[in-house]
């Protein structure tokens, strides 16, 4: 069971890093896309964020089903641990 927590931590903890990667994508394209030297004639027709906003909402809600998943491990391993002797 403790191998099964390690590994839902160890599985959100990849993927927060990498939302944070995709973040940071998302706001450098809203930062160039801000920029005043910048003309809505060169705004791509894709969006501002292009496909890095899907990306970014799809990482997300990966992200959370991931700590929803690590929480019910969790209160599973303190369960099966208080039932313990």
């Amino acid at each position: 069971m403790a191998q099964l927590v390690l590994e839902s931590a160890q599985e959100a903890d990849r993927l927060y890093g990498r939302l944070r990667l995709q973040a940071a994508c998302s706001r450098d394209r809203l930062t160039e896309a801000l920029d005043d030297r910048r003309t809505t004639a060169f705004i791509p027709v894709s969006g501002l964020l292009g496909p890095c906003g899907h990306s970014t909402d799809l990482l997300a809600a990966r992200c959370a089903q991931q700590l929803n998943q690590l929480g019910l491990v969790l209160d599973t391993y303190r369960s099966a641990h208080q039932s313990t002797p």
